[in-house]
């Protein structure tokens, strides 16, 4: 049972190495997301992760085409992981290889789906991130429960579940401050690969016969290397960490999730900042206009005096009048009709005689004056008088 568990297993990941290789060979390499995104590393090489998560894409599109939901895919995947702890507590090895090979299968594929669907969201990550950190202390809990006789095999297994754990933790804070760490050792998928191999070759130990001081000492052994390296990169990673987040701590404070300023001695140059304008501008204020002059000195406002014929019996007005109060009229024009105006009555003409006795005979009359009106003269002597 043990022999037929590890070829069928061995055949199984020949397949998919060979099949993966020849389309390599014959086509490139495929175009599909992600398909690259793991470099790999010394303990397990970035194409045979490509290999298997190529070999997935069929059976995704067959889900899609299902219309199964991403997240039932993740939760079946933690049943499968949380089942395998009691039967590594029974020894059951080959039967718990089994079904984290089951669980595995779908935790690649809750994300395939949920990107070919166009469903994939922060919510989907945070779960699928919660339910990763359970499925890696499940099977080593329970090889914790198989070796709990014995100290040093349980010590053993004990630090390989910290360490695994730091290792995620380690890489998932820096994720939150959007640093860009190395990708290190001993991560979620080669912990998974060392440690499902060692579940498939480790009962073959016994069956040949060689006996040793612990049970089971490839698996113990694949369990101390898992541990070892794992708290070595966990470790390398903190470290690296602080010392990308040092010089923020001299700096303004970092809020996680908000990336803080590049530690890179260089920054790059900002924006230029925005001139603010003025909050209350005066466009252009129109000029007021000047104010009008005072004038130093008020004229004086005289009556206009209308020329009229003479009266009989009187003596001309203008023969009496001193020069400076004469008025030179230009004689009408026949166009323009004389006015006429009423003989005075006896009252009026006896206070014009008494206005011309009065005023100083002209030496030089002038031969164009006209007459006043005598109406017009008399309201201005009564105004003098």
């Amino acid at each position: 049972m043990v022999l037929f568990s590890c070829a069928l297993a061995f055949l199984f990941c020949t397949a998919i190495l060979c099949s993966y290789r020849i389309r390599l060979a014959l086509a490139g390499r495929p175009d599909m997301p992600r398909l690259g995104a793991s470099p790999g590393s010394a303990l397990l090489p970035g194409w045979i992760v490509e290999a298997f998560y190529w070999s997935f894409h069929a059976p995704a599109r067959a889900l899609v085409r299902l219309r199964v939901d991403p997240d039932a895919l993740t939760y079946l995947s933690l049943v499968f992981s949380i089942a395998s702890a009691p039967l590594l507590a029974l020894g059951h090895f080959e039967l718990a290889a089994a079904i984290l090979i089951a669980g595995a299968v779908l935790d690649a594929l809750d994300g395939m789906v949920a990107r070919a669907r166009a469903c994939a969201s922060p919510a989907g990550a945070v779960l699928d991130s919660c339910v990763d950190r359970v499925s890696d202390a499940a099977p080593l809990a329970g090889l914790a429960l198989y070796y709990r006789e014995t100290l040093p095999a349980l010590t053993i297994t004990l630090i390989a579940i910290v360490a695994s754990s730091l290792v995620s933790y380690a890489r998932a804070k820096a994720d939150i401050y959007r640093l860009t760490l190395p990708n290190g050792l001993m991560r979620r998928h080669e912990r998974l690969v060392y440690l499902i191999a060692a579940l498939i070759v480790g009962p073959l130990w016994p069956t040949l016969a060689i006996t040793g001081p612990l049970p089971y000492p490839v698996i113990l052994g694949v369990v101390a290397l898992i541990g070892g390296v794992s708290l070595i990169a966990g470790s390398t990673l903190v470290h690296r960490t602080r010392v990308a987040l040092a010089p923020l701590a001299r700096g303004a404070a970092v809020t996680p999730g908000i990336p803080g300023p590049s530690p890179d001695p260089q920054p790059l140059p900002g924006p230029d900042p925005v001139p603010v304008p003025d909050p209350s501008p005066i466009p252009n204020p129109a000029p007021e206009p000047d104010p009008a002059p005072i004038p130093s000195s008020i004229p004086t406002h005289t009556a206009t005096l209308l020329p009229s014929p003479p009266v009989p019996g009187l003596p001309s007005l203008s023969a009496r009048l001193p020069n400076a109060l004469r008025l030179d009229v230009a004689p009408p024009s026949s166009k323009t009709a004389p006015r006429l105006v009423p003989p005075p009555s006896s009252r009026s003409a006896r206070a014009t005689r008494l206005a011309t006795r009065r005023l100083p005979l002209s030496p030089q009359p002038c031969a164009t004056t006209t007459h006043l009106n005598a109406n017009r003269v008399r309201g201005r002597i009564q105004t003098t008088t």
